[in-house]
Protein backbone atom coordinates (compact mmCIF):
# COMPACT_ATOMS: atom_id res chain seq x y z
CA UNK A 1 0.00 0.00 0.00
CA UNK A 2 1.31 3.44 -0.93
CA UNK A 3 1.28 6.16 1.72
CA UNK A 4 0.89 9.78 0.70
CA UNK A 5 2.12 12.52 2.98
CA UNK A 6 -0.14 15.57 3.01
CA UNK A 7 1.61 18.95 2.85
CA UNK A 8 -0.89 20.90 4.97
CA UNK A 9 0.77 24.24 4.23
CA UNK A 10 0.11 23.64 0.52
CA UNK A 11 -3.44 22.45 1.24
CA UNK A 12 -4.08 25.70 3.13
CA UNK A 13 -2.61 27.72 0.24
CA UNK A 14 -4.83 25.93 -2.33
CA UNK A 15 -7.87 26.36 -0.09
CA UNK A 16 -7.23 30.10 0.15
CA UNK A 17 -6.84 30.26 -3.64
CA UNK A 18 -10.12 28.39 -4.18
CA UNK A 19 -11.94 30.75 -1.80
CA UNK A 20 -10.44 33.78 -3.54
CA UNK A 21 -11.50 32.51 -6.97
CA UNK A 22 -15.02 31.67 -5.80
CA UNK A 23 -15.51 35.08 -4.18
CA UNK A 24 -13.84 37.37 -6.73
CA UNK A 25 -14.85 35.75 -10.03
CA UNK A 26 -18.24 35.42 -11.70
CA UNK A 27 -19.31 31.80 -11.28
CA UNK A 28 -22.97 32.22 -12.25
CA UNK A 29 -25.70 34.76 -11.58
CA UNK A 30 -26.65 34.65 -7.92
CA UNK A 31 -23.64 32.56 -6.81
CA UNK A 32 -22.50 33.27 -3.28
CA UNK A 33 -19.90 31.21 -1.48
CA UNK A 34 -20.94 29.83 1.91
CA UNK A 35 -18.38 31.81 3.90
CA UNK A 36 -18.95 29.83 7.10
CA UNK A 37 -18.15 26.61 5.26
CA UNK A 38 -15.09 28.19 3.64
CA UNK A 39 -13.83 29.41 7.02
CA UNK A 40 -14.40 25.98 8.58
CA UNK A 41 -12.44 24.32 5.78
CA UNK A 42 -9.58 26.80 6.23
CA UNK A 43 -9.54 26.10 9.96
CA UNK A 44 -9.44 22.37 9.25
CA UNK A 45 -6.30 22.88 7.15
CA UNK A 46 -4.57 24.44 10.13
CA UNK A 47 -5.66 21.57 12.35
CA UNK A 48 -4.79 18.95 9.72
CA UNK A 49 -8.39 17.69 9.59
CA UNK A 50 -10.33 16.78 6.46
CA UNK A 51 -14.04 17.09 7.36
CA UNK A 52 -14.44 20.75 6.31
CA UNK A 53 -12.43 20.18 3.14
CA UNK A 54 -14.69 17.29 2.12
CA UNK A 55 -17.80 19.40 2.72
CA UNK A 56 -16.30 22.37 0.85
CA UNK A 57 -15.38 20.14 -2.09
CA UNK A 58 -18.83 18.58 -2.18
CA UNK A 59 -20.65 21.91 -2.06
CA UNK A 60 -18.45 23.84 -4.50
CA UNK A 61 -17.31 21.12 -6.88
CA UNK A 62 -13.64 21.96 -6.30
CA UNK A 63 -11.96 18.54 -6.53
CA UNK A 64 -10.72 17.15 -3.23
CA UNK A 65 -7.72 15.65 -5.07
CA UNK A 66 -6.64 19.16 -6.03
CA UNK A 67 -7.23 20.63 -2.59
CA UNK A 68 -5.38 17.84 -0.78
CA UNK A 69 -2.70 16.80 -3.28
CA UNK A 70 -2.46 19.58 -5.86
CA UNK A 71 -3.57 17.16 -8.58
CA UNK A 72 -4.33 19.40 -11.58
CA UNK A 73 -5.69 16.41 -13.51
CA UNK A 74 -8.65 16.41 -11.13
CA UNK A 75 -9.34 20.07 -12.02
CA UNK A 76 -9.26 19.39 -15.75
CA UNK A 77 -11.55 16.37 -15.46
CA UNK A 78 -14.00 18.28 -13.25
CA UNK A 79 -14.26 21.08 -15.82
CA UNK A 80 -14.77 18.67 -18.70
CA UNK A 81 -17.33 16.66 -16.72
CA UNK A 82 -19.22 19.85 -15.87
CA UNK A 83 -19.33 20.84 -19.54
CA UNK A 84 -20.99 17.51 -20.33
CA UNK A 85 -23.32 17.48 -17.33
CA UNK A 86 -26.07 19.26 -19.23
CA UNK A 87 -26.04 16.65 -21.99
CA UNK A 88 -28.25 13.60 -21.67
CA UNK A 89 -26.32 10.50 -20.69
CA UNK A 90 -23.09 12.43 -20.18
CA UNK A 91 -20.43 11.40 -17.70
CA UNK A 92 -20.23 13.74 -14.73
CA UNK A 93 -17.41 12.20 -12.73
CA UNK A 94 -13.77 11.47 -13.29
CA UNK A 95 -11.92 8.33 -12.31
CA UNK A 96 -8.26 7.40 -12.24
CA UNK A 97 -7.34 4.24 -14.10
CA UNK A 98 -3.71 3.13 -14.35
CA UNK A 99 -2.52 6.56 -13.24
CA UNK A 100 -4.60 8.37 -15.89
CA UNK A 101 -7.78 10.37 -15.39
CA UNK A 102 -10.81 9.71 -17.53
CA UNK A 103 -14.18 11.41 -17.69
Amino acid sequence: MTTTTIDWHSVHRRMKLAIEMLTTRHIYDGHKLDQALANAALADCRGEKIDGLVQFSGQTGVPLDWLMLGDTGALVCAVVAASYSGQEGAAVESTMVDGQYSV
